[in-house]
């Protein structure tokens, strides 16, 4: 895994690209489908770059397709992380490291909707079907309170009561 100059991509956004991209957060494409999370996540150590908090490999349909991203604490280290690593080769391949590019408004909020959709669909697989309601302990207490009878009262109907 031999490091080589950087190819002309800048890790500096372009004059009106900067509202479209996120500070901290990279796109790491054309990785090996060979290579593990762990071994670039390794290599980042061994190259004394600032870990990511975040670190995912982006997968399609449950592959591998040679994408990843990543999101760090500061612009400056994404910067720096994106000047080491872009046109670094490993294994054979060139990666490309760029800035994360915001989703347009419109594909943010299907996103969203979707997760809350899911969201409710899990809660309601979660909660099992109500086939009564318990009443709460306050009611529970009122209702004691207002049914207040002497001791053996209940056996009132059974024995008549001179």
């Amino acid at each position: 895994m031999d490091q080589v100059s950087p190819d002309a991509r800048s890790p500096n956004p372009q004059p009106g690209e900067s509202d479209q991209l996120i500070p901290t957060a990279i796109v790491i494409k054309n990785i090996p489908f060979a290579i593990r999370k762990e071994t670039l996540a390794q290599l980042m150590t061994d190259l004394h770059l600032p870990q990511p908090y975040a670190f995912n490999y982006h997968f399609d349909g449950g592959i591998f397709r040679g994408l990843a991203f990543a999101n760090f604490q500061s612009p400056e280290d994404t910067r720096l992380v994106i000047e080491t690593m872009n046109g670094l080769e490993v294994h054979g391949r060139k990666l490309r490291v760029e800035y994360k590019k915001m989703l347009p408004e419109a594909e943010r909020e299907r996103i969203e909707r979707e997760k809350r959709e899911r969201r409710g669909q899990l809660e309601e697989q979660h909660r099992g079907p109500v086939l009564h309601q318990q009443p709460s302990l306050q009611t529970l207490t009122s209702m004691a309170n207002s049914q207040q009878q002497p001791r053996h009262a209940h056996l009132s109907r059974f024995i008549p009561i001179p």
